[in-house]
């Protein structure tokens, strides 16, 4: 796995605030905008704490990591259609129709799951790095993305990699510690959480539903954190997933 630097750009909290002050969504409801509103409440349960959700729109599934295993629920009606056993602290999934995969990351293990998306068989894993947290397929540059925190880096995966043997394409120092990412035209978003900054990735020198505007929004009951975890655990039966859309769709 190479190790490159891609001239990383970064935009300070401060900066992003002001910025969606003016073209986020309040400023949206200003100019006239439909608000959004939870139109359905998803009585999901389970077991696990939970982090990032990802929105499967064609088949209308909801692909939610809770800690262990991942489960594929119904984005209709909250029934569990299947669960994905095998991680050790996951947080959020990639999936990748042309492929015919999924990407589970997972912090404790270092590691990225990969299961097809048609059985839901865990074909694998690749080795990652320290904290693997935040996942995105970015069809701009054609790789799956994940942030490792603890390792500062951000980690381009191709998606038909050997599940078995296969490692990353390269490996971007980010100076600081990632979380979670978004992709642009050309670029990758990737929050800095130790220094207050976004950085900013150009993907090309790398080799939420938007059909339906809807976001869905996993909720629950966190007990208090214990032992120092910064994760607080679960309690399992509330476990719901709302599902918000603009007023009038």
């Amino acid at each position: 796995m190479s190790t490159i630097k891609l001239g990383v750009v970064a935009l300070s909290l401060p900066f992003i605030a002001g910025w969606l002050a003016r073209t986020g969504p309040a400023a949206s409801a200003a100019d006239g905008a439909a608000a959004y509103r939870v139109v359905q409440t998803l009585q999901v349960g389970g077991q696990g704490g939970w982090d990032y959700l990802a929105v499967d729109a064609r088949h209308k599934l909801l692909f939610v990591p809770r800690s262990t295993h991942t489960m594929v629920v119904d984005a209709a009606s909250g029934k569990t259609v299947a669960d994905i056993p095998g991680q050790r602290r996951n947080h959020g999934v990639a999936i990748v129709p042309s492929a015919g995969r999924g990407f589970i990351s997972d912090g404790q293990d270092g590691s990225v799951t990969i299961f097809d998306l048609e059985t839901y068989k865990v074909l694998g894993k690749v080795k990652a790095a320290d904290d693997a947290d935040g996942i995105i397929y970015d069809p701009g540059c054609g790789k799956v993305l994940v942030s490792c925190g603890d390792a500062n880096l951000l980690l381009a995966i191709s998606p038909d990699v050997d599940p078995r043997s296969g490692r990353p394409d390269a490996a971007v120092a980010l100076g600081g510690k990632p979380e979670f990412l978004v992709a642009g035209p050309g670029k990758v978003y990737v929050n800095l959480v130790d220094k207050d900054r976004v950085a900013v990735v150009d993907t090309k020198t790398m080799g939420l539903d938007a059909a339906t505007h809807t976001l869905y929004l996993p909720v629950g009951d966190p007990a208090a954190a214990r032992g120092g975890k910064p994760n607080p655990t679960v309690k399992p039966a509330p476990f719901v997933v709302l599902v918000v859309r603009a007023a009038g769709r």
